[in-house]
């Protein structure tokens, strides 16, 4: 029976993938992605993220900068990045469902299934398909704690310190919380005196403390100020979530998703009845989890994908422990719940590809952000915001995108409440980038995605310099007069 489970799981993975290879091939490009891989080609010319250009996620940029010098096509770049975030979530995946199959004591097959059956529900596939570095951070930190919760070497504490802290610092600053939860319940369960609980914690800190020297070498390598980096990655996040008016945005999103939120909650409940009934200490790996996991739910405002997504799947390792619960009734339950689960999966599957097949957003957003470059000149300035940014042309002003929140409470708002760059934030900052690098082009959509200030004084600044309004395809744009002699090429 295990190698006919074998098979249909490979199926499932096989439809899974097959529907996760055609997102990224047709789905549109979001606003992070878009953002994300402007970041990564002003990096790659030189341009100091925080300092030269505005930005609030951590300074990987110069990694995969060498990758984009190669490209002049922002969508062949986009699909590229994509499979770069596709590799590091397959390592993801692989490090959850290895890490289940250790904490729950279920077989591999059972962990993989849990996994699976998480990564390919439609919504969570979304976030698997969109160029998002996040998935390296979650994968160097599952396989840390993998290696933590197998390994019996004296300097494991310490290494988890290093693995985790990268994770955290370079990539996903989500991660901060839940090292630490782990090694206390670790802690916890080991019934470990004080003496070998503090030397555990030194350990770990000295472990944290390396990972944040080589953080700030390598800012001093890329001349990236630490407390301008601070303030826009701690600081700016911290505000924005704070006075965030989207609420409880996580936990609502998980409510709206009962197909995934119900059977992890049952779940959940299982391996609590199985704790208590079994009157033992919860493994450090799930009773860290679940704290972690509720802590997120409490605190994080954002309804984005990018938040629910890794919380479903981080969530998926309590599914391996509900799968004993029926084969505590019958085999051939057991066995029915398995196939059911695969057959289930297979079909959601084989209905997100039909979709995708006949759906292709990404073919008309990316001929306009090929026909911004081509009418634009490499060395010239525009005023836009992602998703509809060229990627390959710079920007007026130093703050080139949006926080938006309901309330009002965006990025201006919060910068304004950093001493180091409000003044970037001012209408006569403003004024002093429009006149020192007037843009050629400027994309007139929905003013929502502009900050609020910066909007007003670009609508002045147009209308004073006789800036001719034009579009490209059914997208409104202005155009400097000196250039208007081009129109032809944007109709």
């Amino acid at each position: 029976m295990i190698w006919f489970r074998s098979i249909v799981l490979a199926l499932v993975v096989i439809a899974g993938g097959g529907a996760w290879g055609l997102g990224i091939a047709h789905r549109g490009y979001d606003y992070d992605e878009v953002q994300r891989a402007h970041s990564i080609w002003m990096t790659s010319q030189g341009l100091l993220p925080y300092q030269d250009f505005f930005e609030c996620h951590p300074p990987y940029f110069a990694l995969l900068a060498p990758l984009v010098r190669g490209y002049t096509d922002p969508v062949a770049l986009l699909v590229t990045l994509r499979l770069v975030a596709a590799l590091g979530n397959l390592l993801f995946l692989a490090g959850l469902a290895t890490v289940a199959a250790i904490s729950s004591g279920s077989s591999r097959l059972v962990a993989i299934l849990g996994t699976a059956l998480v990564a390919f529900h439609p919504a969570v596939l979304v976030f698997l398909e969109e160029f998002r570095i996040d998935g390296w951070g979650y994968a160097l930190a599952t396989w840390s704690i993998m290696w933590f919760l197998r390994s019996r070497r004296a300097g494991r504490h310490m290494g988890f310190g290093i693995g985790t802290g990268i994770a955290t610092l370079f990539f996903c600053p989500k991660l901060a919380l839940f090292p630490p939860m782990i090694l206390v319940f670790e802690q916890v369960r080991a019934q470990a005196s004080s003496k070998t609980a503090l030397l555990a914690f030194v350990k770990y800190i000295i472990g944290v403390g390396v990972a944040g020297g080589l953080f700030w070498c390598w800012l001093a390598a890329n001349g990236i100020s630490l407390n301008l980096a601070f303030a826009c990655l701690v600081n700016y996040n911290s505000l924005s979530n704070f006075h965030s008016a989207f609420g409880h945005g996580l936990l609502r999103e998980m409510v709206k998703l009962p197909t995934l939120s119900l059977p992890i909650l049952a779940a959940f409940v299982i391996w609590m009845i199985h704790c208590i009934r079994a009157r033992s200490v919860p493994g450090a790996y799930p009773a860290a989890l679940a704290l972690w996991l509720a802590a997120q739910a409490t605190l994080v405002s954002y309804p984005y994908k990018q938040y629910y997504g890794p919380w479903f799947l981080f969530a998926s390792g309590f599914l391996a422990f509900s799968y004993p619960a029926w084969e505590g009734f019958t085999k051939h339950a057991a066995n029915g719940v398995f196939f059911g689960l695969c057959g289930l999966s297979i079909s959601a599957s084989v209905a997100t590809a039909s979709i995708g097949m006949n759906s292709h957003p990404s073919q008309d957003q990316g001929n306009f952000l090929r026909t911004l470059n081509e009418v634009t000149d490499p060395e010239d300035r525009i005023v836009t915001v992602p998703p509809l940014h060229p990627i390959f042309r710079r920007d007026t002003f130093y703050v080139w995108f949006n926080t938006l929140d309901p309330a009002g409470y965006e990025t201006e708002k919060i910068m304004e409440g950093m001493p180091l760059v409000r003044d970037l934030v001012s209408a006569q900052h403003y004024r002093e980038e429009l006149k020192a690098h007037p843009p050629v082009l400027v994309v007139l959509w929905d003013d929502t995605f502009y900050p609020r200030r910066q909007k007003t004084v670009l609508d002045e600044f147009l209308q004073e310099r006789g800036y001719v309004l034009s579009m490209i395809g059914n997208v409104p744009v202005a155009i400097r007069p000196d250039r208007f002699v081009r129109k032809p090429a944007l109709d």
